[in-house]
């Protein structure tokens, strides 16, 4: 096998369990011929510093925001919607943008830092430092462009700092964006600028959405994710102990 997907495949195929990180990976999952009852949606976790205090800042007024590796390879990029980010900020020339990407790609870095007035670029930081960079835009808009994503934690990372996602329908975004309320869910290009019109021109409602989508983040810490993976391990194990007519099964110590 040369396709990572068939590797994928026979393993999950063969394995007691499989955890999806997205009910969007569970019918992939399903597509492969995996049971549904073999598989147990369980969503990624983002690192406990997103929810440490930050220090006190002054707060910026809105920028758009992209957070997320973008890659340097044709494929990749395609894959990350960078075509529609560039469209997006095109639309919003006197915007403030910010953008905090991960690329090894060193003439992909030289243009973007140039190609848009009022643009701040952080390239490939420190993840831990990614909060305090944030900080400043509480309220601001997290513009998700991907095409596909299998989770998306850049979607919930900016959400923890009180960004306001606008997204297409990729990953687990369906799962948490509730739209109108901690973000808005779009289709279209033109309805993603709309969207955004929209937030610029009412803070009120933006700096609301802000609050909401910073809560819909806390689900995300590590402690409830871990307290799902044991639950799941412990009924594998208590499976594994019953035999088909619900009894234990004991093994003779060997001689």
């Amino acid at each position: 096998m040369e396709d990572v997907a068939d590797i994928e495949a026979v393993a999950a195929t063969r394995a007691a369990a499989c955890i999806a990180t997205s009910e969007k990976v569970k019918s992939e999952l399903m597509k492969m011929q995996v049971p549904e009852e073999r598989i147990t949606v369980i969503h990624n976790a983002i690192e406990d510093y997103w929810f440490e205090p930050q220090r006190p800042t002054a707060i910026q007024p809105p920028h758009l925001v992209f957070l997320g590796r973008l890659g340097g390879d044709v494929f990749t990029l395609k894959l990350k919607g960078f075509s529609r980010l560039i469209n997006f900020y095109r639309a919003f020339p006197d915007v403030p943008k910010t953008t905090i990407c991960m690329t090894t790609n060193r003439k992909l870095k030289e243009w973007l830092r140039v190609a848009f007035p009022k643009h701040y670029m952080y390239t490939n930081l420190r993840k831990d430092l990614i909060p305090g960079a944030l900080a400043p835009l509480y309220g601001s808009m997290l513009f998700v462009s991907s095409r596909y994503e299998g989770f998306s934690l850049s979607l919930v990372e900016g959400m923890s700092q009180g960004l306001v996602p606008i997204a297409y329908s990729v990953g687990v975004v369906p799962e948490v964006i509730k739209s109108g309320e901690n973000g808005y869910i779009v289709s279209t290009f033109e309805e993603a600028c709309a969207q955004a019109r929209e937030l610029l021109a009412n803070d009120q409602k933006r700096l609301t959405m802000a609050e909401a989508a910073k809560a819909t983040a806390s689900q995300f810490k590590s402690s409830h994710i871990s307290s799902q993976l044991i639950s799941l391990y412990q009924n594998l194990r208590r499976d594994r102990r019953l035999g088909m007519n619900g009894e234990e099964i004991r093994t003779e110590p060997s001689k």
